[in-house]
């Protein structure tokens, strides 16, 4: 059954429902999704398409689907970020010093849903190394926004939300460290959400700060980022950070009457918050208010200081995680020098981006003995304040309701300014400082076409709490 291409996009729901009932096969969506690539390769979403395995894979479906077999996500067509591991494909970080690398093996969240019978379309584009919030930082280009081609995706989960905003995937797979999957997703106006820390693993994801990173889903639909969730997230012993008890998700689909959602005072008045974005929150507070709940303002003096502490704290570790990017044992090299150290410095300097270079001249500077009590010793103890905040007023079913992003779109080179940029994830990293779930979700459009959001944080572990909520808020407002 061959498709007209502009389906995928326009007309989402009813593309699910020929699927759902069959008439639509998987390799007949599968088509419908490389013709669409191809189309819309000026966004520039993906860097490799797994035309021939991703073909394999759609045929093997459909032949479980003809012996009545299928398996729990079968025919779910997905994208990878490049920066999570899939076995016998290229997987660079969108780095030039990663170009060439072969994955030796995949990543857990990949086995799972390989087994659960999800078809791996290709690996998106993002920012190098996952350092970035704009989706410009990359050694293959920025990726431009599908809803308008002037601005940039965001990131550093560029592509990942691009592909689905563009209708070239059913679901992807980002990674979010201070926001880089939620704040793409705001972007390109769909859903994006970072689960609870310790809940999925990070076994086969190429790190960038270990203590915040997580592999998260970006989808159209609530469902659609629910059942991903519900394969990903299971106990692994690769991956010895998931410290939480966690036997696995079900998304339970219930109505939370009890919740009342806090706003932080300082938030609501940030003079960089765009209009447009402050009146989507406004409109948001009314319909939960139509609805019973109660939403409290309350004050976090302090909470300026947070995006300079996750600066420290995560270039800090991304500073000791690009170590071992040398060009000698894998990657790219130039093979300029005669001794190992101008080698690996002349690699360093002429393959790394000028991202992940400011990280390491920052975190080195913020982790010598000199400055250590000065500057990471200091976001340590702040990080502890953020933690005792979640403590205090998320627990006993409270949300908080913020926006996902200050502004609504960039286009390249606008955020260049080096604070500047970073003040873009200053909603959005409150959630990795604490571990908490996070999600973003599409609540309309300003006059430009750009979409607006909301963001969703919740109590530690209660992911399904945030999506319920979420799919409450979508059911109440018209896109």
């Amino acid at each position: 059954m061959r498709l007209d291409s502009n389906l995928a996009f326009s007309d989402y729901n009813h593309l699910r429902d020929l699927f759902n009932s069959r008439a639509l096969k998987v390799i007949d969506m599968l088509e419908l999704f490389i013709r669409r690539i191809k189309e819309k390769t000026h966004l520039n979403a993906f860097v490799e398409v797994f035309v021939d395995k991703a073909r394999e894979q759609a045929l093997e479906s459909d032949l479980r689907f003809v012996n009545k077999n299928p398996r729990p996500l079968e025919g779910l067509i997905v994208a990878l970020k490049d920066n999570i591991l899939y076995k016998g494909f290229e997987c660079t970080a969108a780095s030039d010093i990663l170009k060439g690398f072969i994955a030796p093996y995949n990543a857990s969240i990949v086995e799972y849903l390989l087994e659960a019978g999800v078809i791996i379309i290709g690996r998106t584009n993002c920012d190098e190394f996952a350092m970035g919030s704009t989706g410009e930082h990359s050694c293959y280009g920025a990726v431009l926004n599908p809803l308008n081609p002037e601005f940039l995706a965001g990131g550093s989960s560029s592509g990942s939300a691009a592909a689905v905003a563009a209708g070239l995937c059913t679901v992807a797979l980002g990674s979010d460290t201070g926001g880089s999957i939620r704040l793409p997703a705001s972007w390109c106006g769909v859903i994006g959400m970072k689960p609870t820390y310790g809940r999925v693993s990070r076994y086969g994801l190429i790190a960038y700060a270990n203590s915040m990173d997580q592999i998260g889903p970006i989808a159209r639909t609530v469902d659609d980022l629910a059942v991903v969730l519900e394969t990903i997230i299971r106990k692994d012993r690769h991956d010895h950070s998931m410290s939480i008890k966690n036997e696995g998700f079900k998304y339970i689909k219930e109505e939370y009457t009890d919740v009342k959602f806090i706003k932080i005072k300082e938030f609501d008045e940030d003079p960089n918050l765009n209009p447009y974005q402050k009146k989507a929150i406004n409109d948001i507070e009314v319909i939960l208010k139509s609805k019973g709940y109660s939403i409290d303002l309350i004050s976090f003096p302090d909470i300026q200081h947070i995006v300079k502490a996750f600066q420290l704290l995560s270039s800090g570790e991304a500073s000791s995680n690009l170590a071992k990017y040398d060009g000698i044992r894998y990657g790219a090299s130039i093979n300029k020098g005669q001794k190992p150290i101008e080698i690996i410095t002349n690699n360093r300097s002429a393959l790394l981006g000028k991202e992940p270079k400011r990280k390491i001249i920052f975190g080195s500077y913020a982790l010598h003995s000199d400055n250590y009590d000065n500057y990471y010793k200091k976001a340590l103890q702040y990080r502890e304040l953020i933690k005792d905040f979640i403590e205090k007023h998320l627990q006993n079913n409270h949300i908080l309701l913020t926006p996902t992003s200050p502004i609504i779109g960039a286009k390249k080179g606008e955020t260049e300014e080096f604070f500047e940029q970073y003040s873009l994830d200053f909603y959005t990293v409150i959630a990795n400082m604490s571990g908490t779930p996070s999600v973003s979700i599409p609540v309309g459009y300003a006059k430009n076409g750009l979409p607006l959001s909301i963001q969703l944080t919740g109590y530690w572990a209660n992911d399904n709490q945030i999506l319920n909520i979420a799919q409450m808020i979508c059911d109440n407002i018209s896109l």
